[in-house]
């Protein structure tokens, strides 16, 4: 099969069928509040249990990258894409025969979210296998299909509830499901992903061999991996060091040089230190951004607002979060803007507004102005996830660190709105609430700081073992370990 090449031909069909994906994880994931209506219909449970399903959901859909990772080490994006969907579309055909929300809650919230995780994540990996010099632009144009998502399909699956019933809903959310498994088909291996398969065979413990690894285009189609090994009189043992050549199809041109296999374990990625601050940033952000999202339409109406101005809150910060997306991989495409220095910026802005929130969000028109501040900002750090672990841990380890990245936002996610829920169940007050958590996403501005600064530290020191000394146009495969 011909590859795909970086940033040209098919990659862009894989582009939009990214796009496409994140649309329906966007329904999907917004998707929850319609679920949890259904919930509280079907059981006639109480609001908080009930909630347990669709908050569950949310957490799995990040916390399932770690299952992406472990997928994409032994198969393919394509499989991992067709596989999360399989999984989504059997949950939810479950869902529909249950009786017991108990198992509804352990089928939506764990089986069906994993399953949405898998995709989810993909979906971002995917877009660092095909694109180099367009990364950043690519991945803010693919994000923005959650977006997307949101406008166009979240009405759509409320008005599909109230034809077909609560239960009818539920094989409506598995037909749009089993749609991730066409968008997955179009996910053809590429010349990046090929590359990154074949270096994790290749040993690179030993920091003699690790040197002379190169990349090799061979007929502007396939990619082998090769090496300058040399063997000389004076060191008879380095024969047996000579890597075994292999293919796939076609012998006389796909050839790879392999040493002895070895993969690095999960754990090694956390003694990557920048790595471990980005994670705590993405934690903090994230942590602080959904207790805002959960609060802002309750906030609103005991403010005096309807609950469809409420809504309508949410609604705008849906479409400023489409079009931030793609600002921002357009800002961070060229050399002029760093994407850490992006990334901590779009934080600290989140964070301040968020801290500023009670002294003009009591009207409103404030809380129309926070909208979009939370729109804006909230989702900006996604399209920068390839290009930041690119740099930190290098191709090799790219769906690991991206996997890592996203199970940090899901614990966010996950333990953010129960930590206000307490807090103002304790007696305290809204306004208190956005105080602590407008300081909680300034923390991750200055992990992410934190974060770059390691890297440049150890950068200047040292370069990274899973450096791949590639063709001059591929910049963003040289990375730096922290």
């Amino acid at each position: 099969m011909k590859l795909t090449k970086p940033d040209r031909g098919w990659a862009w069909a894989v582009l939009g069928a990214s796009f496409g994906a994140m649309v329906v994880n966007g329904c999907l994931g917004q998707g929850i509040g319609v679920v949890h209506l259904a919930l509280l219909e079907n059981f006639n449970e109480d609001n908080m249990r009930t909630s347990l399903a669709g908050s569950l959901f949310a957490a799995t859909q990040s916390c399932g990258g770690v299952f992406a990772g472990l997928v994409l080490k032994k198969y393919s994006c394509r499989v991992a894409t067709i596989a999360g969907s399989l999984v989504m579309t059997a949950g939810f055909v479950c869902c529909a025969f249950l009786d017991s929300l108990d198992l509804v809650i352990l089928v939506y919230g764990g089986i069906v979210g994993i399953g949405a995780g898998l995709t989810y994540t993909t979906s971002i990996i995917v877009i660092g296998f095909n694109f180099e010099e367009k990364l950043n632009l690519a991945s803010g144009v693919a994000l923005s299909g959650i977006g997307m998502g949101v406008l166009g399909l979240s009405p759509v699956i409320q008005e599909m509830r109230e034809i077909f019933g609560n239960k009818g809903f539920f094989f409506i959310m598995a037909g749009i499901s089993a749609h991730l498994c066409i968008f997955g088909t179009l996910y053809f291996p590429s010349q990046i992903e090929k590359m990154k398969t074949a270096t994790e065979i290749l040993d690179t413990d030993d920091d003699i061999h690790s040197d002379l690894i190169r990349t090799t285009i061979v007929d502007d189609e396939d990619v082998a991996i090769c090496s300058d090994w040399t063997m000389t009189k004076e060191s008879p043992q380095s024969a047996s060091n000579i890597p075994a050549c292999f293919n796939k199809g076609h012998q006389s041109r796909n050839s790879i040089c392999k040493s002895k296999s070895s993969v690095t374990p999960i754990t090694n990625i956390f003694r990557n230190t920048p790595l471990v601050m980005l994670c705590f940033s993405l934690f903090f952000a994230q942590f602080g951004i959904y207790i805002m999202f959960l609060n802002l339409p309750n906030y609103a109406v005991l403010t005096g607002a309807a609950p469809l101005q409420g809504a309508f809150l949410i609604s705008i910060s849906g479409i400023c979060s489409m079009a931030a997306r793609i600002l921002t991989g357009l800002a961070t495409s060229g050399n002029e803007v760093d994407v850490a220095l992006m990334l901590f910026g779009t934080v600290s802005v989140m964070g301040i507004s968020t801290m500023c929130f009670p002294l003009y969000g009591h009207c409103y028109e404030g809380q129309v102005l926070y909208a979009l501040f939370l729109g804006l900002y909230s989702g900006s750090c996604f399209p920068l996830l390839n290009g930041l672990s690119l740099r930190l841990v290098g191709l090799r380890h790219l769906a690991t660190a991206v996997s890592i990245e996203m199970f940090s936002v899901g614990l966010g996610i996950l333990s953010g709105p129960p930590c206000a829920g307490l807090l103002i169940d304790s007696g305290g007050t809204y306004d208190q609430c956005f105080v602590i958590t407008g300081f909680i996403m300034l923390v991750g501005a200055l992990f992410a700081m934190a974060s770059e600064l390691f890297r440049t530290r150890r950068g200047s020191s040292e370069i990274s073992q899973d450096t791949i000394m590639a063709r001059p146009d591929m910049k963003t495969s040289t990375s730096i370990n922290g």
